[in-house]
Formats: structure tokens, sequence, C-alpha cells
């Protein structure tokens, strides 16, 4: 089924690809890419990724535990729930993509604040499969919106060398992933599983604390 849909996603592509209005960039000298090092704007962006990724998968790494611990759902149902993340998910994607390229690091604020509002309420909204299914779609919106806005994010900091922005912002973010998870794991073990959307939610926090300081520091670093 996998490959199937695959296979119609690479039609569509090879359908609706717009290839006339296609710039191929120039590679970039390695001494360009080395600078982007030096760039403090730069690595404020990789350390948001980093956090940003950090309070998703902290909490997302334990997401069937959550929902059959908080809900009391069976497996089945809890395939259901993951399946509407999912689709949330899908809208989430979608959605950033049409609002990012305006604004990333507002985009990137609302989708922090998004992630942490739906790790917090995660336990509460256990009480009801309603309340349930509109935070964990929230939280599906946010959570593959997140990838899409800190790529663009990155890429637009790294101007003169988006590729290698690029492969820094997958490293931030897979630096972020393994150390979310494993946080999520330590809070699960002391404090049972429902730590794991708190400390997700924390992370996500910090995260749009972050965004809220490159907003206000935005002027000096246009003017730097």
């Amino acid at each position: 089924m996998l490959a199937l849909l695959g296979l119609i996603s690479a039609g569509l592509i090879a359908l609706w690809f717009p290839r006339a209005s296609m710039v191929i960039a120039k590679q970039s000298s390695l001494l360009t890419e080395v600078s982007l090092l030096r760039r403090r704007n730069l690595l404020i962006h990789l350390l948001l990724s980093c956090v940003l990724f950090a309070g998703m998968f902290a909490g997302y790494t334990y997401i069937a535990a959550l929902l059959g611990t908080l809900a009391s759902i069976d497996g089945s149902t809890i395939g259901w729930v993951l399946m509407g993340f999912g689709l949330a998910g899908v809208l989430g994607n979608w959605l950033s993509g049409r609002v990012v390229d305006r604004d990333p690091i507002a985009a990137s604020a609302w989708v922090s604040f998004a992630l942490a509002i739906a790790m917090a309420l995660i336990a509460s909204a256990g009480k009801s499969l309603f309340g349930l299914i509109l935070v964990v779609g929230l939280w599906g919106s946010a959570h593959l919106a997140a990838f899409v806005v800190s790529q663009i994010r990155v890429m637009q900091a790294g101007r003169g060398a988006e590729a290698f922005a690029l492969s820094l912002n997958i490293s931030a973010c897979n630096l972020g992933i393994g150390f979310g998870a494993t946080l999520g794991g330590v809070a699960v073990t002391h404090y049972g599983v429902v730590a794991a959307g708190y400390v997700g939610a924390a992370a996500a926090a910090v995260a749009f604390f972050i965004t809220i300081v490159m907003v206000v520091d935005r002027p000096r670093s246009d003017a730097g």
C-alpha cells in the first residue's frame, strides 16, 4: 500500500511540478559554506530547530503509550487516533507551506505555541474521546508543520549556501530528536508516561520563547 501511494505521489509530482519556473542554484563555494558557521543568526536558527524537535519527540516518541494510558483505549482505537494525527499533519503541512514564506519565524512561533498547548493538554483531554481527538488533531497539525517551517526558516537564514544550511538544520533536528526522545524516556521512567507530554510541552515552550527573542532581535540582526 505504501509503495502504491508512493507511485501515485511520483505521478502527481511529475504532472504538477513547475519545471519551467525552476531556477537551478549555483553550487556554493566551500568558503561560503564555512562562513555560515560564523553567522550568529543562523546558529540561533539551528538552536531553535534543535530545541523544537526535542520537544516534538519528547512527547511523540511515547504517544501510543500516552493514548493507551490516559484514555484507556484499546490498540485498534489508538491506531485510528494516530491515523487522525497523520491526517491533521497533512493539513498542518499544507497550511504551513502556504504561509511560511511570509514570515518563517512567526510561523515557527505559532507551531511551537500549538505544540506546547497540545502536549500540555493531552493528559486532561484523555478523559473525553472528543477532547482527545481535538488535542491530537492540533498536535498532529503542528508536528508536521514544524518540518516545513524549520527547513524554510534555516534555508532563508543561510542564503548563499542554502544546501549546506539545510544539511546543518537536518543535523540539528536529528540531535534534537535524540535528545528529546531520551529526555522523554527518563521522565517516563521516573514519573510515568504522562510526564512525556509535559516534558515535550516545556521544550516547545522554550522554542516559543526563542522565537520571541528572535522577533525582538530581528531589526538589529537585519541591520547587521
